[in-house]
């Protein structure tokens, strides 16, 4: 009988010596995912903090870029009719400080595009309003818009047709012009089209005229 007591206690002692190395080896592997989880989260905080910075910077660069002093050309991007009186603005401030500069419209028509967009009067109605403001035809390259190829028009296809437009033209620098807050994309866009297309094209933002927005 005492030996089987003895037997008995040395059991329990090894059950509790594996239930003790089970529950320290789980606090091990706890730790060391939470310590990993904790750096991969850091890291990534600090990714994204390194983006946001760089992202900044590349906006205060958009907004307060100064303008060139002898560009060849401009862009307005174009706008759906309730935003078209900035880049109208725009392109007449253009027009009058670069007379030699040549002032370039994409030819969009909303009624030839598979998607129309709403409230879009296309191309139209800007070139009609350059003119009131007393803007020759003969400073305008209107270019035609790619139909076939493109469904709708948007910043992408707008900034491919301006580009290859340029680089045909052998245009070296461009003024782009778009309300406050379509100018970061449009500029990124344009740029990363002339940097797969045209790369040694140079492009400079400029803001639109800023717009009311209590107006209905």
């Amino acid at each position: 009988q005492g030996s089987i007591s003895v037997c008995v206690f040395m059991l329990r002692g090894v059950m509790n010596q594996t239930l003790f190395s089970s529950v320290f080896v789980c606090g091990c592997v706890a730790l060391t995912h939470w310590a990993w989880r904790l750096q991969r989260d850091t890291t990534e905080a600090q990714a994204l903090a390194a983006r946001r910075f760089r992202l900044s910077e590349l906006l205060v660069r958009i907004f307060g870029e100064p303008l060139p002093r002898d560009p060849d050309s401009a862009y307005c991007f174009l706008q759906v009719d309730a935003n078209v009186e900035s880049v109208v603005s725009a392109a007449a401030k253009l027009a009058s400080r670069y007379p030699g500069m040549r002032l370039v419209v994409v030819s969009v028509e909303n009624a030839k595009l598979t998607s129309p967009i709403q409230g879009f009067a296309g191309s139209s109605l800007f070139l009609r309003r350059l003119s009131e403001l007393g803007i020759p035809e003969s400073r305008i390259d209107l270019v035609d818009f790619d139909y076939e190829h493109n469904s709708v028009a948007n910043t992408l296809t707008e900034s491919e047709v301006v580009v290859r437009h340029a680089k045909d033209r052998g245009y070296q620098s461009m003024i782009v012009a778009a309300p406050s807050f379509h100018l970061a994309r449009g500029v990124m866009t344009m740029a990363s089209v002339a940097m797969r297309e045209y790369p040694p094209f140079r492009i400079f933002p400029c803001p639109g005229e800023p717009l009311p927005w209590d107006e209905e």
